[in-house]
């Protein structure tokens, strides 16, 4: 009874069909289904894909590069591309009188993936820029999401017997 529940780590996406739907509408029909008194904190997954960490989920969606160039899904939709999308998520556990919890970043980071036919390196930045967003994410959380932010977990943390020929290498 004294466990801390974790929910499962939700997922940016913008698909909404047979096979995935938006992490927002994900937790929107967790609270309907009556899950607010069955978990302590949400999980999230806070993917930066091509976009500093401090870029705002609206303007991601807006812009030419920091989205995914093959996603035809409605601009709204586009704001999954970037760190601060756990922001989104946030908004709905106020919106459900969850304000007391915390959100822990399950996942998040950047790649630096430079493969061509990765199905990565479309939203691939340079080592240089991924240290950066590194320390700068964990800035801007502490400055902003105080106290509502818990852990957050930066992936990968490389394997030193990982080669470019790993997929976890990128």
């Amino acid at each position: 009874p004294n466990a801390m529940v974790i929910s499962a780590g939700l997922t940016p996406t913008s698909r909404w069909d047979h096979v995935a739907v938006p992490d927002v509408e994900f937790l929107k029909g967790m609270y309907a289904a009556g899950a607010k008194p069955y978990f302590d904190v949400l999980g999230a997954h806070g993917a930066g894909f091509k976009a500093p960490p401090e870029a705002d989920p609206g303007e991601v969606a807006a812009h030419p590069v920091w989205g995914n160039p093959g996603d035809t899904s409605p601009v709204e939709r586009k704001r999954v591309y970037c760190f601060r999308r756990v922001e989104d998520l946030r908004q709905v556990m106020v919106e459900n009188g969850d304000a007391n919890k915390q959100v822990a970043i399950l996942e998040f980071g950047w790649t630096s993936d430079p493969r061509p036919d990765s199905p990565y390196h479309w939203h691939s930045v340079s080592d240089q820029e991924k240290a950066e967003y590194f320390v700068r994410a964990y800035q801007y959380a502490k400055q902003h999401w105080s106290p509502w932010i818990g852990v957050m977990n930066l992936i990968y943390i490389a394997d030193p017997d990982w080669t470019e020929a790993d997929e976890q290498y990128w």
